[in-house]
């Protein structure tokens, strides 16, 4: 059986987060200019997200930009107003501009991968958007370090259960690291893996309660420190 890594994207190899920050930091600008309350706004704000996260059964990339919409629409409801269409259509552009945002590698990440390729199998693992996250894997460059990119809509037990098995891979003998612990640790533990959760800033979606033994780090040096402490 092969021993492998498998790595999450967003927010672990590349930055993501802080653009949806700079972005909802416009948003509240702008609706401060427009004479409305900040009060509960980020709070407002991220329940439309979860909601259309939830009803569209993935991260779909309409799903942030939409509930910047429905954000304004919704605060215009409270004061009686009418939502002007054009103000909607630059709320909801906000979001989308996130998606074009360049890629930027969070600091060691080739030092990362380089240092684990001798000795492990590498995997690129990510979801949301198909075309959208096969566009941004592409143009971070990291692509040649990775065996396979798997890209799915959500990163479940069976979606690390089926890389696991098509690939011959020891689950006991392998890691997964990621910022996430309802994507990135909970599904590897479920599959007997080891598994290191990168601690960066990450929306509150992806946390959830994790039963089981799992690593931290704050570094991506240390993510790889850890794999060589206690790897088999």
């Amino acid at each position: 059986m092969n021993k492998a890594v498998l790595l999450d994207f967003d927010d672990t190899l590349v930055y993501t987060n802080s653009f949806f920050e700079e972005a909802k930091a416009l948003f509240f600008r702008f609706m401060e200019e427009e004479g409305f309350s900040l009060e509960n706004l980020a709070q407002t704000l991220n329940d439309f997200d979860v909601a259309n996260t939830k009803k569209a059964g993935y991260m779909a990339k309409e799903c942030f930009p939409l509930a910047l919409r429905q954000t304004y629409a919704h605060c215009c409801r409270l004061r009686g107003l009418a939502a002007e269409a054009h103000k909607a259509e630059f709320c909801e552009g906000l979001g989308h501009k996130v998606f074009e945002s360049p890629l930027i590698l969070v600091p060691g990440a080739q030092e990362l991968l380089r240092n684990l390729s001798g000795d492990y199998a590498l995997y690129l693992i990510t979801q949301g958007d198909e075309e959208t996250q096969t566009r941004r894997v592409r143009e971070s460059g990291l692509v040649p370090w990775f065996k396979e990119i798997c890209i799915g809509r959500v990163k479940t037990q069976g979606f690390f259960q089926d890389i696991l098995g098509r690939h011959g891979i020891a689950p006991a003998a392998s890691w997964s690291v990621g910022n996430s612990l309802r994507f990135d640790v909970l599904p590897a533990l479920l599959n007997g893996m080891n598994a290191i959760h990168f601690l960066t800033p990450s929306w509150d979606f992806e946390h959830t309660e994790v039963e089981g033994r799992y690593y931290t780090a704050e570094t991506l040096a240390r993510c790889a420190e850890l794999i060589r402490e206690h790897g088999v």
